[in-house]
């Protein structure tokens, strides 16, 4: 395999998708002979494996659909908020954003203005090292407790749980997340009890 070819995988823990090659001029023509060498295999339109290798999931998505933020249940499996694992990945996106391709990723897409779309953004790194972005622990809580999406009431209670056992916690952002996107009653009761 062409040594270009193999750093890039090497920088992103073995799973790239096709634009990077672009961004890093390598020859398509490298992917290929790779692929009909069988040291690649291509994992869904456009993404790409080393052999033998599991791809990074979560990096791929996002790559693929760049406007996505991590949220919801996926955010509290990147915070190490929840046990679950990733049956489908949740991403929240501009609410004029429609993309088609989602379902076949298993994304579940949230929608909100874009006036709060970025807030609490932050990079965080996959299980397998590459950064994505993904909203803060505060912001995640702050969505998931939206009486709107009858987010299931023991995954949410253990993720707060978990949560207020950090050194880190930062429980003024909440108060300040509720102002900028709305009221969390139960949340705050939840807390109080909590504290």
């Amino acid at each position: 395999m062409n040594n270009s070819l193999l750093e890039l995988f090497d920088k992103h823990q073995g799973t790239l998708i096709r634009s990077d090659l672009e961004k890093h001029y390598i020859s398509p023509s490298s992917l290929t002979r790779a692929i009909k060498s069988n040291e690649v295999q291509k994992i869904a339109s456009g993404v790409y494996v080393l052999k033998d290798n599991f791809p990074d999931e979560y990096w791929y998505r996002q790559k693929k659909f760049s406007k996505g933020i991590y949220s919801h249940k996926s955010a509290l499996i990147l915070h190490d908020l929840t046990d679950l694992n990733a049956e489908e990945y949740t991403m929240t996106f501009p609410r004029s954003y429609r993309n088609k391709n989602l379902e076949n990723y298993y994304i579940h897409p949230y929608y909100v203005n874009s006036e709060i779309l970025t807030l609490e953004a932050e990079k965080v790194k996959t299980p397998k090292g590459n950064e994505v972005w993904v909203y803060s622990k505060e912001r995640t809580l702050v969505d998931i407790w939206n009486p709107r999406l009858k987010f299931d009431a023991s995954i949410r209670l253990e993720a707060l749980k978990r949560y207020m056992d950090l050194p880190d916690k930062k429980i003024h952002h909440i108060a300040m997340l509720e102002r900028k996107i709305g009221k969390r009653v139960e949340l705050r009761r939840a807390m109080e009890v909590l504290l």
